[in-house]
């Protein structure tokens, strides 16, 4: 049988010390870097917060400053478009006006056309226009008459104006003067033309067909007589 042997080693304080620190030493170091990690983690993420948030606060700035900038130019443009209008519409009157002038300077170059030279080879004294139009009162009328004789004739042209209406009272027929018109007779003395205004009031029964005008001019020259249809609605 084998002979047994005691082995019989010393203990030595010191290595065991040793390999406690170093084993302290390692756990330190290691949660040392498990805390820088962590930090770097976490900071990390902090920090990238931080520059979107700078980010979205210097576009929102800078679309702040676009739509103050939209604004002003939305206010200058409304600004001008209300100057275009006005000035728009100030052209329009001007244009309207003008072509309403140029209207009236047509009819007046018209009416003096047709003194220079009357229509149907009349000449002298004559006349121009015959109007009818309802008065105030009840069944009066108020007659317009133009007057014109040719300017290329000397002398100035007077006398009185007439007129007469022929119709039928009662189914009758009947001719009334202006006295029976509640009317007089109107002179007139002009060079060229001249209004004449004549307000007739009609008796009851009374229905007028005609208006016979007759110019009697002073002196012995006889009368112009002209028939005009009674249409007050002309």
């Amino acid at each position: 049988m084998e002979e047994q042997r005691l082995v019989v080693r010393l203990h030595d304080p010191r290595r065991w010390r040793m390999l406690l620190a170093v084993a302290a030493l390692v756990a330190l170091v290691a949660g040392y870097g498990l805390f820088r990690w962590g930090h770097s983690a976490g900071g990390g993420a902090g920090s990238r917060a931080e520059q979107r948030v700078a980010e979205l606060s210097t576009e929102t700035a800078r679309l702040e400053s676009e739509v103050g900038r939209l604004r002003d130019a939305l206010a200058r443009a409304q600004t001008t478009l209300e100057v275009d209008r006005e000035a728009l519409d100030g052209l329009k009157a001007a244009l309207a006006a003008s072509e309403e002038r140029v209207a009236t300077l047509n009819e007046e170059l018209q009416f003096y056309r047709r003194i220079v030279v009357p229509p149907e080879g009349r000449t002298g004294l004559r006349v121009q226009t015959f109007e009818i139009e309802p008065a105030d009162l009840d069944r009066s009328y108020r007659l317009r008459l133009l007057l014109v004789q040719n300017p290329q004739r000397s002398g100035r042209a007077a006398g009185v104006v007439q007129v007469d209406l022929h119709g039928t009272r009662d189914g009758a027929e009947t001719s009334l003067a202006l006295p029976q018109l509640a009317a007089e007779a109107v002179p007139y003395e002009f060079l060229y033309f001249q209004d004449v205004e004549v307000e007739v009031i009609l008796p009851a029964g009374f229905v007028p067909e005609t208006a016979e005008v007759a110019l009697k001019p002073n002196g012995r020259a006889r009368a112009i007589v002209t028939s005009f249809p009674w249409d007050p609605s002309s």
